[in-house]
C-alpha cells in the first residue's frame, strides 16, 4: 500500500477504536495479503498501545517464496518489544482454503490479496461470515478490474456502508463506484 492508503487505514482504525470504546478486552484482525507488511504495521501501530489483547491472523501464500519473509520480518522488527501482547499467526496457503477453516470472529478485516475476480468474491463472502456485527472490512485496490467487479457483485447496501475520507472526517458514499474514476496507473 502507498502512504495515502496507509493514512486512510490509520484513520479508519482510529474511528473504529472510538466506536467500540471500552466495551472490549480483545481485538481480532484478519488480513488477506501481507507482502512487505506495511498495512499490518499501520493497523498494529494504532491498536498495540491500547488496553486490548490482539489476535492477528494473516493469510499470504506467497510470503516465503515471493516476498522472502519480508513482511513477517518487518512486523517482528517493528513489534519486538510488544510482541507478548500480540498473537500473530501467518497462514501460508490460499485464502480460499484458509478462510473457511477459521473459527474466530474479527473486528477488522483487511483484504488486499488476489485480484482475480473468482478469488476476490470468495474472499468477500468468506470474510463476511467472519466479520463481527459492527466490524470494519477494509478493501484495497477497488479500482482493479477483478476487485471492482467482485465488489459490485458482493456489495449489499443494507448491510455495508462505503466510507470515504473528507476534510473533516469520514463520509458515507451514496454511490458504490464512480464511473468517472478509473485505474490510470499502478500507484493511484
Amino acid at each position: 500500500i502507498n502512504i495515502y492508503e496507509a493514512c486512510f487505514i490509520s484513520r479508519l482504525i482510529d474511528e473504529y477504536k472510538h466506536q467500540i470504546k471500552d466495551s472490549k478486552k480483545n481485538i481480532a484482525v484478519l488480513e488477506i495479503g501481507l507482502a512487505r507488511g506495511t498495512s499490518t504495521i499501520m493497523i498494529l501501530n494504532k491498536i498495540v498501545n491500547t488496553k486490548y489483547k490482539i489476535k492477528y491472523d494473516v493469510v499470504d501464500m506467497n510470503q516465503t517464496q515471493q516476498w522472502k519473509n519480508d513482511g513477517m520480518n518487518n512486523i517482528k522488527e517493528f513489534m519486538k518489544d510488544k510482541i507478548k501482547k500480540i498473537k500473530l499467526v501467518l497462514h501460508q496457503d490460499s485464502s480460499t482454503i484458509i478462510l473457511p477453516t477459521l473459527t474466530s470472529n474479527y473486528d477488522v478485516i483487511f483484504i488486499d490479496g488476489s485480484h482475480d475476480k473468482r478469488i476476490v468474491i470468495q474472499d468477500f463472502i468468506n470474510s463476511d461470515k467472519l466479520l463481527k456485527k459492527g466490524g470494519l472490512m477494509i478493501i484495497d485496490d477497488v479500482l482493479h478490474i477483478g476487485v471492482k467487479k467482485s465488489l459490485l457483485e458482493f456489495y449489499n447496501k443494507d448491510k455495508y456502508s462505503i466510507v470515504h475520507v473528507t476534510k473533516t472526517g469520514f463520509g458515507i458514499s451514496k454511490k458504490l463506484y464512480d464511473v468517472a474514476r478509473e485505474k490510470k496507473s499502478f500507484s493511484n
